[in-house]
């Protein structure tokens, strides 16, 4: 019996998947972060947003930290050999860290420190720590534009990089431009898009599933195990598949990217880019493709 009920429910999954595809617009939406009602679900959106808004800075923070550090080391080795033109120059990459202006005499310098940069690689380990810091910064968007949810942002930060024209949505740019594109980067964007709507629409199958198995699978205590393990197997699925969605939309923005990008080199007209920068979230102009 217990063996039956699990193929029953193998399959819904299946069958529940091809159903739900008319609804992967409503619920990707929902994933990002466009939340409307109930007023407790905005409110905890609001709050989202606010530590999603403390992580982006925090990391922007340590960013700055880590350079800090590093170009301070390359000051003290510069004065401890004694190389006063190299010391400052590092002074002044200290200065514009901090976002202190520098003097006239100062700014006639600065082909000298871009060459000095050139020339000054980092330790391992600060590379690695700065490059690891630039792929979760990668993953928002400009403070402004920030979502609640981590699918939503990664989404929104994505997009933000297709500058679409006044009145037009992503939907309407890659539909106007997509028998322009290259196969390669169609096929791309399509294989992006699809696994992004088939996880999104799993994550709500589980939850669903889930609760019918608590509903469906007879509860007694020969068969307690089953009552209990099947459910929260289907729960702890849903966090593989989010984080499937992430990865899926990552790529989805950069099939994006390779699309705008091939249309410019093309020399087909490119969409006006818009200040999106402390714009409101809208559901209506960031529509998804």
């Amino acid at each position: 019996m217990e063996w039956g009920a699990l193929v029953i429910l193998l399959f819904a999954i299946v069958i529940a998947t091809i159903a739900i595809q008319a609804f992967e617009f409503e619920l990707l939406r929902l994933l990002e972060g466009y939340w409307r009602r109930p007023p407790l679900l905005v409110r905890w959106g609001h709050y989202r947003i606010r530590r999603h808004r403390e992580q982006y800075e925090s990391i922007v923070a340590e960013i700055a930290q880590t350079e800090r550090k590093w170009t301070l080391a390359q000051l003290e080795t510069a004065l401890l050999a004694g190389d006063s033109e190299e010391a400052r120059l590092w002074g002044m990459e200290l200065k514009i860290l901090a976002d202190l202006e520098l003097s006239d005499e100062e700014a006639a310098l600065t082909d000298k420190l871009d060459e000095l940069r050139e020339r000054s690689l980092k330790d391992a380990e600060t590379e690695h720590r700065l490059v690891i810091l630039d792929l979760r910064l990668e993953d928002y968007p400009e403070p402004g534009r920030i979502l609640p949810t981590r699918l939503g942002n990664v989404m929104r930060s994505a997009e933000d990089q297709v500058h679409v024209e006044e009145g037009e949505n992503l939907e309407g740019f890659m539909i106007r431009h997509l028998d322009s594109l290259p196969i390669t980067i169609a096929d791309e964007h399509r294989v992006h898009r699809e696994r992004l709507d088939m996880y999104c629409a799993m994550m709500l199958v589980l939850l669903a599933l889930s609760a019918t198995a608590v509903l469906v699978l007879p509860f007694d205590e020969a068969s307690i195990g089953w009552h209990i393990g099947i459910p929260i197997a289907y729960l702890l699925a849903i966090w593989p598949c989010y984080n499937a969605a992430i990865a899926s939309a990552r790529g989805f923005g950069g099939a994006l990217l390779e699309a705008y990008n091939a249309l410019r080199m093309a020399g087909k007209p490119a969409p006006m880019a818009a200040d999106i920068s402390g714009t409101p979230a809208s559901a209506d102009h960031y529509s998804n493709v």
